[in-house]
C-alpha cells in the first residue's frame, strides 16, 4: 500500500509557503506521493451540479486554485524522491499536443516522478470557458489518448483524426520515464472500458462514496481485461479518500473514512483487501481543510497506522 496526500494548492490555504512546506514534509517523512486537483473555475450559477455534493453545490475552495501542473513543476524542484500525481486533470479542456509537452517537461524536470491521472470533465461551464464542445466527450477522449501516446513515444509524430491533427513532426523532449503511468477517472461503463482499450495502468476511483459501485467497477475492469488478453491483476487501483478525523471513536454507525485515526486506518485496510494499492488522502473539503498542520499531522498518523499492517502481512506471506 502506498500513501500520499493532497497539496494545499486550493482555497485560502494556497500559498507558495504552504505548498513548499507540505511538499518537503511529504518528501522527508517518506510519503509516496503528492497530489493535485484540476479546476479552472467556480461557476456562480452552475449549469452542471457537482457530483460528490449531496445538493450539487460546488465547494467554495474551488474559487482559488493554483494550476496543478505549475504546482507540481515547482514542487519537483524542492523535493527529491516523492511521486508527483494528478488526481485528476480534465484532459478535454486542453489541447493534447500542448498538454503532452507540458507533462513531458514535468516528467523530465522531476526525473521521472510523474503519475498521471486523467478525466473527461463534467462541468458545462468549464467546457464553455475552455472553448470545447460538451458533446462527444468519450470519442474525443479516445482520440486524445492516442495523440498523447504518439507525441510521447513516436520518433516522428503524425495524426489525422476527427478532432485533432498534427502534421508530420519531431516533438521533444520525450518523457523521462520509459512509460508515464496513466490512471483514468470516471465510473460509466464506457469510461471503464477505455482503461483497457487505451492500455492505461488503472482506475482512479472513490470507494468511499459508493463502495458497491466501486466493487462493480473493479469486476467490470477485470472481466474486460481478461476478454482482451490482459492480466486482470495488472490493473492498479489508486483511490481518492476524504478523511474526516475525530478525536474519539464514532462507533459502528459512522460513515466510511470518518472517525478516529484507528477507524480510518481500518477503512483503508479494508480497501487494500479489494486490491487498492495507492491512496491519496484529500483534506481539501473537510473540517480541517484550511489548517495545514492538522492536515499533515493527520496524514502522518493515518499512514503510520496503516503501514505496519502491510509490513506484517508481507512478513507472514
Amino acid at each position: 500500500m502506498k500513501v500520499g496526500f493532497s497539496l494545499p494548492h486550493m482555497g485560502n490555504i494556497a500559498t507558495v509557503e504552504n505548498i513548499a512546506y507540505a511538499a518537503r514534509f511529504g518528501d522527508t517523512e517518506g510519503f509516496d506521493s503528492l497530489w493535485v486537483i484540476d479546476r479552472i473555475l467556480w461557476p456562480s450559477e452552475p449549469q452542471t451540479p457537482y457530483p460528490p455534493s449531496p445538493d450539487g453545490s460546488w465547494p467554495e475552495v474551488y474559487q482559488n486554485v493554483i494550476d496543478p501542473i505549475e504546482t507540481l513543476a515547482y514542487v519537483a524542484g524542492i523535493t527529491q524522491n516523492i511521486k508527483l500525481a494528478t488526481g485528476i486533470i480534465d484532459m478535454l479542456y486542453q489541447n493534447p499536443v500542448i498538454l503532452a509537452n507540458r507533462l513531458a517537461a514535468l516528467d523530465n524536470l522531476s526525473k521521472g516522478r510523474l503519475q498521471l491521472g486523467l478525466g473527461l470533465g463534467h462541468s458545462k461551464d468549464e467546457f464553455q470557458a475552455a472553448g470545447v464542445p460538451f458533446e462527444n466527450k468519450g470519442e474525443r477522449a479516445d482520440e486524445f489518448l492516442q495523440v498523447l501516446n504518439k507525441v510521447w513515444y513516436d520518433d516522428v509524430v503524425e495524426h489525422k483524426g476527427k478532432f485533432y491533427s498534427i502534421p508530420k513532426s519531431v516533438i521533444g523532449p520525450k518523457p523521462y520515464q520509459e512509460k508515464i503511468p496513466i490512471y483514468l477517472g470516471g465510473s460509466a461503463p464506457k469510461a471503464l472500458d477505455r482503461i483497457i482499450s487505451s492500455n492505461a495502468n488503472g482506475w482512479i476511483g472513490i470507494p468511499q462514496l459508493d463502495l458497491d459501485a466501486f466493487k462493480t467497477g473493479q469486476e467490470q475492469l477485470r472481466k474486460a481485461a481478461q476478454e482482451q488478453g490482459r492480466d486482470p491483476q495488472s490493473i492498479e487501483f489508486p483511490v481518492l479518500l476524504f478523511p474526516e478525523v475525530s478525536e474519539s471513536d464514532l462507533g459502528a454507525d459512522r460513515l466510511s473514512m470518518n472517525g478516529s485515526i484507528e477507524q480510518i486506518a481500518e477503512d483503508i485496510q479494508g480497501f487494500e483487501k479489494l486490491g487498492v494499492n495507492h491512496v491519496n488522502l484529500v483534506f481539501d473539503f473537510g473540517t480541517h481543510s484550511q489548517d495545514l498542520k492538522k492536515r499533515l499531522g493527520y496524514a502522518k498518523q493515518i499512514r503510520d497506522a496503516v503501514i505496519p499492517s502491510v509490513f506484517a502481512k508481507e512478513v507472514i506471506q
